[in-house]
């Protein structure tokens, strides 16, 4: 997994969630195995990617210190707003949720193995460019649309 997926994953797992509590973020990392090979997310590599995702997103991750130290996305309309960053992080997002269930695509579609373009292709995707993000991106949404 690039860190784009890393920091897409934690985007859209903050906004799933509201407010989340580092303890709650680290255990859903842990038990997604594909991302995180069973490893916990350390703090130090949270607060990485916090300062990574404003630095390249402008989304700020706050903390309400009160009732907790809940994670939030300090001002998630305005992703929504913005449709190509909105666009971007759901499209990586789907992208994300498929690795996480490459044994769901296993029992629904007839595919020799996990790789994105045959994987679409059992979909009736044709990607002619492989590894371009927007290619990438729509073969994810085909899949989903597929399974769903």
């Amino acid at each position: 997994m690039n860190q784009l997926q890393k920091y897409t994953w934690l985007i859209d797992t903050m906004r799933r969630a509201g407010k989340i509590s580092y303890r709650d973020l680290s255990d859903r990392w842990s038990q997604n195995k594909d991302f995180s090979d069973g490893h916990e997310l350390h703090r130090a590599t949270f607060n990485r990617w916090r300062d990574a995702i404003y630095e390249q997103f402008d989304i700020m991750i706050d903390c309400q210190k009160v009732g907790g130290y809940l994670y939030y996305i300090f001002t998630p309309e305005d992703i929504d707003e913005d449709k190509l960053k909105k666009w971007m992080i759901d499209s990586f997002a789907v992208g994300n949720v498929i690795g996480e269930n490459l044994s769901l695509s296993c029992r629904c579609l007839d595919i020799p193995s996990h790789q994105l373009h045959l994987s679409a292709a059992a979909c009736g995707y044709d990607m002619e460019n492989h590894h371009h993000a927007l290619c990438d991106a729509e073969a994810c949404a085909a899949i989903a649309l597929k399974l769903l």
